[in-house]
């Protein structure tokens, strides 16, 4: 039996926007929809297969693992993508690697660190490799919104307002190490998808779904739920938007942009950039997302901004 399209978008709309943590997620989940437990899990491992869900389970606060983060803008030799995409898949700590409409800088990453000196030295080894003489560093100051999820009614980018901790607490404060995030970024879809874990980490279930509840409230982990391939769903348009502000402004963005999937506010520690608010947007189509953007920055008042399109993903595997 094959799910159809009202189904689907029924089921993906629950699971991106009303997940709970509980011992079982998906039988409360069968029982929110009204639809049997065994088809539940049979659609959801259908979309699953078919690369429309990306993965089930927890988004988590690096900075709860001591590491900072940093976006790179590179002008790179187009004639080098091929080759600078297959070693960054191989690279520790990349993130959204992506080519970009910029007239200079054409390949944005994300990279994580311990530091601004490993930062710098890891973009510069990189830079080196493929002779990219001009980049620039954008270090994160702070995450305000980190929740990527689709509106597959509207066609927009689209999740509640949550302003997250600039400085949550250490996952070592609760009896766990970052191991725990990369075993719960993906949980599997079957009954009881966290007894295993808790019981690696020594804790009974019920205790351990406590503690992820916890650490939800105090930031560490900041969604949870079903994450979505966006180009698999007809999402092919997403654009970086930057600009000049405060943090009053980071957190204004957060608050009445829902349409935001990342809302980050940043600092130049290499090269030269003169945007420091950068906040991501998806749409099906190009006229919406431009439209979308247009009203956003009259409604914050920003007059001088960047909109930055991007072009092909590289974390796709190379063709």
């Amino acid at each position: 039996m094959t799910i159809n399209f009202v189904e689907a978008v029924e089921l993906l709309q629950h699971l991106q926007y009303n997940m709970n943590i509980v011992e079982d997620p998906y039988i409360k989940a069968s029982e929110d929809l009204d639809i049997d437990y065994k088809r539940l899990l049979a659609d959801v491992n259908r979309l699953v297969r078919r690369g429309v869900i990306k993965r089930i389970g927890f988004a988590f606060n690096y900075r709860s693992a001591g590491m900072i983060s940093a976006l790179v803008g590179m002008s790179l030799d187009n004639r080098l993508i091929r080759e600078y995409s297959k070693f960054m898949s191989r690279v520790g700590g990349v993130k959204h690697n992506f080519v970009r409409d910029h007239e200079v800088y054409n390949i944005w990453f994300t990279i994580r660190g311990v530091n601004e000196e490993d930062i710098l030295n890891k973009v510069g080894e990189i830079a080196s490799r493929f002779h990219a003489d001009s980049y620039v560093v954008l270090k994160s100051l702070w995450t305000c919104k980190l929740s990527v999820k689709y509106n597959l009614v509207e066609g927009i980018s689209w999740s509640p307002s949550k302003l997250l901790s600039k400085s949550p607490p250490h996952i070592k404060e609760f009896g766990l190490d970052k191991e725990v995030m990369k075993q719960l970024r993906s949980i599997p879809v079957k009954e009881r998808p966290f007894k295993e874990v808790a019981a690696k980490w020594g804790f009974g279930e019920a205790e351990f779904i406590d503690i992820l509840r916890e650490m939800m409230d105090k930031g560490v982990a900041v969604d949870f739920g079903a994450w979505l391939d966006g180009g698999n769903i007809g999402f092919k348009y997403n654009a970086m938007v930057v600009f000049k502000g405060d943090e009053p402004t980071c957190k204004h963005v957060v608050e009445k942009v829902p349409e935001a999937t990342h809302v980050v506010l940043r600092k130049t520690i290499y090269g030269e950039w003169p945007w420091n608010i950068y906040f991501m947007i998806h749409g099906v189509k190009r006229q919406l997302v431009d439209e979308r953007i247009h009203s956003i920055m009259n409604m914050l008042g920003v007059d001088s901004y960047m909109r930055l399109y991007s072009l092909r993903d590289l974390g796709r595997p190379y063709k």
